[in-house]
């Protein structure tokens, strides 16, 4: 860590002999640097923050306020001063302080970024398919709404649920008790539903609050369990299966050092039937309009948006 006020005296030397002569107004870099003397870190950081506002250009003011907000641990917004300060000043002793002394700021500022807005962080996520068509819904020519997700974060760990819904009009041929069983066509369309237990898990590729910034590109893992279902309208009856899903993608999540994130991901499903529609209970799957047995398999790819909210703020102390 800098000795913050070895640099301060560096920096502020020269002006300390017309310290009692300058006016201390608001905004003035001579009162905040007094009152950093003092250790008043707040009041400092707000004197240096009008101080900038009013004078942009002046180093000294970014210097003070680099110095502030790194003491009240906002390092993200230290980085920021003190680059400034850096394309504003000369080659000055303090100066070179704060250039050698940068890159260890902005990575604490890295660690506590991911610790309380990061891929550390904990939260409630919901997400919406943009386009997704399980295999499945093709076998009977369904028409689907796209499916909702929501769940929790554990880190990088995503634990949901999602589900799917939709209707279809095609003529099905269900099987009858007999051995073997004779297939006889059912119209009247139906409704058919999927419901999904998932993990997804991101392997990062690009850490948010590095090379891209406040983004993050991300390689989800996503293993899933869940059943679908159909409800003929003419009969009333049900017939479904259970499904294994696993899938690999990319994702883009966007961090906004807030409690609010943001990602866009591409994964394709390789969903895995343990066996065909068929009635509960039953053994004989049921079959299309041209006579193929519907499968039941989910595998297809999916695009989805998703928001999270972030909470549990605590940082680890990495620094």
């Amino acid at each position: 860590m800098i000795n913050l006020i070895i640099s301060l005296s560096l920096n502020f030397a020269p002006a300390q002999t017309v310290m009692s002569s300058e006016p201390l107004s608001s905004g003035s870099p001579l009162k905040a640097y007094g009152l950093a003397r003092e250790t008043k870190w707040p009041e400092a950081r707000n004197e240096a923050e009008g101080a900038t506002k009013s004078n942009p250009n002046d180093a000294k003011a970014w210097f003070i306020l680099g110095v502030a907000e790194e003491r009240l641990e906002n390092l993200s917004a230290a980085v920021i001063a003190f680059d400034k300060y850096l394309t504003l000043t000369a080659a000055t002793p303090a100066a070179k302080a704060v250039r050698d002394e940068l890159p260890a700021i902005k990575n604490r500022s890295k660690l506590k970024d991911e610790d309380t807005y990061g891929i550390t962080s904990n939260g409630f996520f919901i997400e919406k398919s943009l386009g997704y068509a399980p295999a499945y819904v093709a076998e009977f020519h369904g028409k689907f709404s796209t499916p909702i997700g929501f769940g929790f974060n554990f880190g990088k760990v995503y634990l949901g649920y999602r589900q799917l819904s939709g209707t279809f009009t095609e003529d099905l041929k269900l099987p009858d008790a007999s051995s073997p069983p004779v297939y006889s066509a059912v119209s009247g369309g139906g409704n058919f539903m999927s419901r999904q237990g998932f993990a997804n898990i991101n392997v990062s590729l690009v850490d948010p609050y590095t090379s891209w910034g406040d983004m993050q590109l991300a390689m989800p893992i996503y293993l899933g369990f869940g059943t679908n279902t159909l409800k003929m309208n003419s009969t009333g009856r049900f017939y479904g299966n259970w499904t294994y899903d696993m899938g690999l993608g990319l994702v883009l999540r966007g961090y906004t050092r807030s409690m609010i994130t943001w990602y866009v991901q591409g994964i394709y499903h390789l969903g895995i039937p343990f066996w065909g529609f068929k009635e509960w209970g039953t053994d004989d799957v049921i079959r299309n309009a041209a006579d193929e047995s519907i499968k039941g398999s989910t595998s297809g790819f999916d695009t989805t948006v998703g928001i999270s909210f972030l909470f549990g703020a605590e940082t680890k102390k990495h620094y």
